[in-house]
């Protein structure tokens, strides 16, 4: 078991890509935007990639509170959600869930992320500790089924023709 507090940006993203290496078959992410994970980065892509491919059970969910950054700022995001959509899904949340101030990444049960604001990098790191992270896992699981708008790769209404 591990826990590290974090207060900078940057040990933030780093502290992700730890969670993101040790991660195997579920991955579950509740962000204001995934801009400050820093996910279209090309490191970050590829191991989202080496997750979906190594277990074919992978799964990831991702629970937004705006999708705008999304679609304009993460072109290798959407790629891979157009490729894996059975595997990976994201929602934007009801607005009644805008309230919430933290974020949080789960992997397997056993790892977990929590940024206490969304607006500042003040982050606990939780390796190895499947006890410590139930609490984590429910909260993503009743923000996950609380719905939300269904995100897509396309946009509504255009066709390739």
């Amino acid at each position: 078991m591990t826990i590290e507090m974090m207060t900078a940006w940057s040990d933030y993203r780093a502290a992700f890509d730890q969670l993101l290496a040790r991660a195997r078959y579920s991955l579950s992410i509740f962000d204001d935007d995934l801009e400050r994970l820093g996910l279209n980065e090309l490191a970050r892509m590829e191991a989202l990639r080496v997750f979906l491919t190594g277990d074919p059970g992978a799964t990831i969910r991702i629970a937004l509170k705006q999708t705008g950054a999304l679609r304009s700022n993460q072109p290798r995001l959407l790629e891979l959600l157009k490729s894996n959509s059975a595997a990976l899904q994201i929602q934007q949340v009801h607005r009644n869930l805008h309230i919430l101030r933290d974020t949080l990444v789960v992997a397997d049960g056993a790892h977990a992320l929590v940024r206490f604001d969304f607006g500042q990098p003040r982050a606990k790191l939780i390796l190895d500790d499947k006890e410590e992270i139930i609490p984590y896992q429910k909260r993503f699981d009743a923000i996950w089924k609380d719905g939300g708008r269904p995100f897509t790769a396309t946009t509504a209404g255009l066709s390739g023709r």
